[in-house]
């Protein structure tokens, strides 16, 4: 991450979600800005402290590269570089971030052809589902295949996201079914920070659902 002299805050669309560090395993921040920033911390606040973990680098670097760096850094005498994030964005972050742990966000619900994208934090995530047997619909007779359409070609898992940065007025629960195809492409665990494209399906004389249509980490 860059750390400009400039001030992120609302204007250039800051999003901190609380997660977990997939690598370590210890609660950690996301944060983003459109300008391109990317970073984890341990807190939020001045000093805003990076989470700096190392079974991260290793994985990413390799072992030898990032042991002689580690000796290099040691070596050589440190630099403090200052981040400057708006006091009152920082604020309103950490109030959410209590209110986030006590109340789940309100779903949202497809209908019609409604489109839209979603990016937020993962709360369950099924790797296989029946969706006929979600949905109370009998496959095997004419007229639940019917009703199922092309959702019976395919194989689907289950995610219900939350969106909604810490911060943010509002947020909302979506939870949707996604392919195998696009889920294998990537490893999706809980607490992990989704980007998603999703579509309102109908199923005639059932309900609506939402299926997704493009999933990417957000990191």
């Amino acid at each position: 991450m860059s750390y400009d002299m400039a001030t992120h805050g609302y204007w250039c669309n800051t999003r901190t979600y609380p997660t977990r560090c997939r690598y370590c395993g210890d609660p950690v921040y996301y944060f983003s800005c459109d300008h391109g920033c990317r970073v984890f911390f341990n807190e939020l606040g001045a000093p805003w402290p990076e989470h700096r973990c190392l079974d991260y680098l290793i994985a990413q670097y390799g072992r030898e590269f990032i042991e002689e760096g580690m000796a290099i850094m040691m070596m050589t005498p440190g630099v403090e570089i200052g981040r400057q994030i708006d006091p009152t964005y920082a604020r309103n972050a950490a109030q959410q971030a209590e209110s986030q742990r006590q109340q789940d966000p309100p779903p949202c619900e497809p209908y019609g052809d409604q489109e839209t994208t979603a990016e937020g934090i993962v709360q369950e995530v099924h790797a296989r589902v029946n969706i006929a047997k979600q949905l109370g619909i009998p496959c095997d007779t004419p007229i639940g295949a019917a009703m199922l359409g092309d959702l019976l070609k395919g194989d689907y898992g289950r995610i219900t996201l939350h969106t909604g940065s810490l911060g943010d007025d509002e947020s909302w629960s979506f939870t949707f079914f996604v392919s195998h195809k696009l889920l294998d492409r990537i490893s999706v665990v809980h607490r992990d920070i989704l980007w998603c494209r999703l579509r309102a399906h109908t199923i005639p004389g059932c309900t609506s659902v939402w299926i997704c249509e493009e999933l990417h980490n957000a990191f």
